[in-house]
């Protein structure tokens, strides 16, 4: 069972003041993309939807957007790692 990440209130402070900016942004993406872990890393990064589906309805329609594209791309890269885990499942005879 995953449990839904809660993102640290520093990043909605980020979010908040400097949301728009291209770097920050980037530098937040980064850091999802930066880890250690074992097991399915579909489980990894559904945690992030919860977090990222509520900076969708960000009072700044730029960090709203970007939140949704975030969410879109966590939500293409868990389809992504799902198949990759039922054909190694397969493969593998797990």
């Amino acid at each position: 069972m995953t449990r839904n990440r809660l993102l640290h209130p520093i990043i909605k402070a980020l979010l908040d003041e400097f949301g728009e900016r291209d770097d920050v942004q980037k530098a937040i993406v980064r850091n999802i993309y930066t880890f250690g872990w074992t097991g399915s890393t579909a489980d990894y990064y559904r945690q992030y939807l919860a977090p990222f589906g509520g900076f969708t309805r960000h009072p700044n329609a730029t960090v709203g957007r970007w939140a949704k594209k975030v969410a879109d791309g966590l939500n293409k890269q868990i389809e992504a790692d799902k198949q990759h885990d039922d054909e190694s499942d397969a493969f593998w005879g797990n």
